[in-house]
């Protein structure tokens, strides 16, 4: 078991120093093996969530995002990184309530509270937009 996790380990290393050399591919693979290898590790999923959200893989990442959330409820950064994904893809109440989920797990998540925010404002345009009447 030791030295699977150090397996494990080596993957997910080699997928964050990856990322820092703007290596992407190589990243998502070696995230891939690390949740291959353990389905649970949140770390990993959250990463690949993260980085898939940013090339504008949404469903793919959302689907890691949620597995990340539903085993570590209180990881905040999963929940942040959540919310993103649902506002890119326009389901702000879904945004809010992860962004909101992010800051009660993590009352500092400034990241969050600032996306609160944001999606709020979006929700009120929204809102006053569909007020507006009409111009021929």
């Amino acid at each position: 078991i030791e030295a699977q996790y150090d397996f494990i380990q080596a993957h997910y290393n080699l997928a964050r120093l990856s990322l820092s050399e703007n290596e992407a591919a190589i990243a998502l693979a070696s995230l891939r093996r690390v949740i291959e290898i353990d389905p649970k590790h949140t770390d990993a999923l959250n990463l690949l969530g993260m980085e898939l959200g940013k090339a504008g893989k949404y469903a793919e990442a959302r689907t890691h995002l949620e597995n990340a959330v539903k085993l570590e409820p209180d990881f905040s950064e999963a929940h942040n990184n959540l919310g993103t994904v649902f506002a890119a893809t326009g389901e702000l109440e879904k945004a809010l309530h992860h962004f909101n989920e992010a800051v009660r797990a993590d009352p500092t998540n400034e990241g969050a509270v600032s996306r609160i925010k944001q999606v709020e404002r979006m929700q009120r345009e929204q809102r006053n937009s569909r007020k507006a009447p009409s111009v021929p």
